[in-house]
């Protein structure tokens, strides 16, 4: 199962298909580790948003498509290594029914309609594209150097393949 968190900034409501974003979510995660619980969050903001939290993060002041942060802490983590004695913890929680953070996946919708114009494809299509890419990010797939990228690629690809095969009739 995989739990998805969707934060859409009000000027963008109307152009973001809230299910839509969270079936394509919920595929991309399939398709990269099956068969995992997993929550994460997906936000649509501005330019110039993306642009502070480029700046303050990354130290490029300039806006960007698309940007990642995994949780330094899960849910199951917290739980097993905190100082709380087994007293604390409420019996009704159980750890292992939580599932994992992987983190937050940042797009800017400007920047994303932007690039779909230029690239000629629809704003969905950019979309599942920038989802991909930062879910990947999220699971530790890079793009820092040739190596790292080649493998970004290839998993991207498999992952694309993954969902065209379910997507056929």
């Amino acid at each position: 199962m995989v739990s998805v968190d969707l934060n859409i900034m009000a000027p963008f409501e109307k152009e973001i298909d809230e299910n839509w974003v969270v079936t394509t979510t919920q595929k991309i995660v399939a398709g990269i580790n099956a068969g995992t619980d997993t929550h994460v969050e997906i936000v649509f903001t501005d330019d110039s948003t993306m642009c502070s939290i480029n700046t303050k993060f990354r130290g490029f002041n300039e806006t960007t498509d698309v940007l990642a942060f995994t949780t330094e802490k899960t849910i199951r983590s917290t739980s097993q290594h905190s100082d709380l004695s087994p007293g604390d913890i409420q019996p009704w929680i159980q750890a292992e029914a939580i599932p994992a953070s992987l983190g937050e996946v940042i797009i800017s919708v400007p920047t994303a309609a932007r690039q779909a114009k230029d690239g000629c494809v629809l704003l969905t299509a950019e979309i599942s594209h920038l989802l991909l890419h930062g879910i990947l990010h999220l699971y530790g797939y890079d793009h820092e150097n040739s190596e790292d990228a080649q493998r970004m690629e290839e998993k991207a690809r498999n992952v694309q393949e993954h969902l065209t095969e379910r997507n056929k009739i």
